[in-house]
């Protein structure tokens, strides 16, 4: 399954994005107060409760996508941890009925992912949760704006009833594994992952935030927030509005030595509008029909963060491709890695031509 790269982004996205965040496809506008409150210049962030709700997604959903859209082996690597704690979870129970629920519906399994982004606290999340099913996710029923806002959130991917009561489901059972399972995991690995974000911290605020500043600018991202999540891998999660702010999620590596993960994913993730444009520019009306572009766009979008780090950051360009043969289980050539990179990351000539003029006008500021 893919899901669409560009999102729109809430003011309340980016105050949850000071712990760290991401958004759904549509979303209410911001209170003027949470605008006053946005960051600027890209600082790196975590946030507990957005982990757990991808952390639900990505032990739920059957992830079928050539680049995984969660961290590659997550969810037998959290399994393996349980075992070893003897913990067992509603979410344990419920997997099968959420799996079963969430099948065939893209609006449970694209959109449903990023509602959390409009969220500021886990607390939030379930008085707001609860009172949506209740009122049968009508706005009308309910007298606060900020609620109201958020119902609107929940209905662009929560629309039947059916829909609410999978909603209702995965937030129960997302509440017990926050009790028994996920919050101790959650601090532990903030503390076993410390050196890992500082090193991430660095490279980026002493190096690469500068390398990337002037492509950001061209594409009106010059500040947003750059936030490392466990549960993602390279696909990660963009998330971006030029007036209300704006969100890249990354891959929140293991360890220091493999710390430059999480700058090739936001490299990957800042360039999915140069490669939509150029994958748009580049089809047929027919094939746009056929639904090529979706198919396209997650290889292209992978091809596209190699050819920018090659124009603004050439010494991580081996490192990327090496990094994104990892995520899709490719073998990783001990030399040059290019040639592999290409194979495993096929697209038209066409596209490839078309997301490298893409990328150059971007850095012209064209």
């Amino acid at each position: 399954m893919q899901v669409k790269k560009v999102f729109a982004i809430t003011a309340a996205l980016v105050l949850a994005a000071c712990s760290s965040g991401g958004v759904p496809e549509t979303t209410p506008s911001p209170s003027a107060s949470a605008a006053a409150n946005a960051p600027v210049g890209w600082p790196v962030r975590t946030a507990e409760y957005v982990d757990l709700w991808l952390h639900g997604y990505a032990m739920v959903l059957n992830d079928t996508a050539k680049v995984p859209l969660f961290d590659r082996g997550y969810r037998d690597q959290i399994m393996e941890r349980r075992r070893q704690l003897n913990v067992t979870t509603a979410l344990d129970a419920n997997t099968q009925k959420l799996r079963d629920g969430m099948s065939g519906k893209p609006n449970l399994e694209g959109s449903g992912q990023f509602v959390i982004f409009s969220f500021e606290s886990w607390d939030e999340v379930l008085r707001v949760t609860r009172l949506f099913v209740q009122n049968e996710g009508s706005p009308q029923t309910v007298n606060d704006q900020t609620t109201q806002q958020l119902f609107l959130a929940l209905r662009s991917a929560f629309k039947t009833v059916a829909d609410r009561e999978w909603l209702r489901l995965f937030v129960q059972s997302l509440d017990d594994e926050q009790t028994k399972f996920y919050q101790s995991y959650w601090t532990a690995q903030q503390a076993d992952r410390a050196a890992a974000r500082q090193a991430i911290q660095t490279a980026w605020n002493n190096t690469y935030k500068a390398k990337f500043q002037g492509y950001l600018r061209h594409e009106r991202l010059a500040d947003g927030t750059f936030i490392l999540s466990l549960p993602l891998g390279g696909e990660g999660r963009a998330l971006f509005d030029a007036q209300q702010g704006n969100a890249i999620a990354t891959s929140f590596p293991g360890s220091s030595t493999n710390a430059m993960g999480a700058i090739y994913t936001f490299a990957h993730e800042m360039v999915g509008n140069a490669a939509s444009r150029a994958i748009e520019d580049n089809l047929t009306p027919a094939q746009a029909r056929e639904g090529l572009s979706a198919k396209l766009l997650p290889i292209g979008q992978v091809r596209a963060g190699a050819i920018l780090l090659s124009r603004v950051a050439p010494e991580l360009v081996q490192g990327y491709q090496r990094f994104y043969l990892q995520q899709v289980g490719s073998a990783v050539p001990s030399g040059d890695p290019a040639a592999a990179f290409v194979a495993a990351f096929s697209v038209p000539q066409a596209v490839a031509d078309g997301i490298a003029r893409q990328i150059d006008l971007v850095l012209a500021g064209i």
